[in-house]
């Protein structure tokens, strides 16, 4: 017992470690007042922007805005959900042609943009529960039969959709209150849509 218990460990020692590492907290970008602060600060410069910005400048940033929209969606799509979506634009265009109806019919703006969002939103529910029956590739075929369908379509549907030609529709002013040119208007909300997908 005495053998035993004169037995000692033998002392373990540790790399030593910087205090700059345990006291500093969490990393530059994990701390909330960035985690908030660059978000809104993103908002409040692409909604500064479009005001003091060229025309030719605002229509290039509306039209990035755009396709931020059509890639944000299809990351929502594929990169969250891992669903195969190959009709993606399909969506993008329906929008687009709500937008451009609403817009050469001189429908308000507000209503423009919630039938811009509701509509579409509405066709990939019919679509997605028509395609929830089916899984795997079935799901990627229904999809790219989309655009497929949506062009004979449009071409068919030429009063509401311009035909083979397409709808072209601007703004004949910006919207009241906003003190701004008809593209600094549209640049705006292609961002605000683009920064309500990403949420």
């Amino acid at each position: 017992m005495a053998s035993s218990s004169s037995k000692t460990s033998a002392p373990t020692t540790s790399a030593p470690t910087s205090s700059a590492t345990t006291s500093s907290g969490p990393s530059f970008r994990q701390r909330p007042w960035v985690r908030w602060g660059a978000p809104l600060l993103l908002v409040v410069g692409l909604a500064v922007l479009p005001l003091v910005m060229t025309e030719g400048a605002n229509d290039t940033l509306a039209r990035i805005g755009v396709f931020a929209v059509a890639v944000l969606g299809l990351n929502v799509v594929m990169g969250y959900t891992g669903q195969v979506s190959l009709g993606q634009i399909f969506f993008l265009g329906f929008g687009a042609y709500v937008t451009a109806y609403g817009v050469s019919q001189g429908w308000n703006i507000v209503l423009v943009f919630v039938l811009t969002c509701l509509l579409p939103a509405l066709a990939g529910l019919v679509v997605a529960l028509a395609a929830a029956r089916l899984g795997g590739l079935a799901i990627a075929m229904v999809t790219i039969a989309l655009p497929i369908v949506g062009v004979p379509l449009a071409k068919r549907l030429s009063d509401y959709t311009g035909g083979s030609q397409g709808l072209s529709a601007r703004f004949v002013s910006a919207p009241e209150g906003a003190g701004s040119t008809t593209t600094s208007g549209s640049c705006t909300s292609c961002w605000s849509s683009a920064a309500s997908c990403s949420c």
